[in-house]
């Protein structure tokens, strides 16, 4: 993988516990639809990799500042677009 994301390819970012009770996050990661997730990854020294997680480990949510551009987009929508 390169290190453009492609925000549609990866459009959630994720909580991960483990059995040890200790937790990661990323930034980028999707839902793969066969119970496992797939998380765009940094292991120096090679680069950005892509790992795949059980589903009953992780907590997916929809980045901020998607969810806030989706509000906007229906906002405007329904009363129109700001004038000023």
């Amino acid at each position: 993988m390169t290190y453009d994301v492609n925000p549609e390819e990866w459009p959630f970012e994720v909580i991960i516990s483990h059995e040890d009770g200790g937790q990661e996050y990323y930034q980028h990661a999707r839902d793969n639809g066969d119970g496992t997730v797939s998380v765009y990854e940094l292991q120096l020294p090679g680069g950005y990799v892509e790992r795949r997680y059980s589903k009953t480990q992780v907590k997916l949510t929809e980045r901020p500042w998607d969810k806030a551009k989706k509000w906007y987009a229906l906002y405007e929508r329904v009363y129109g677009k700001k004038n000023g």
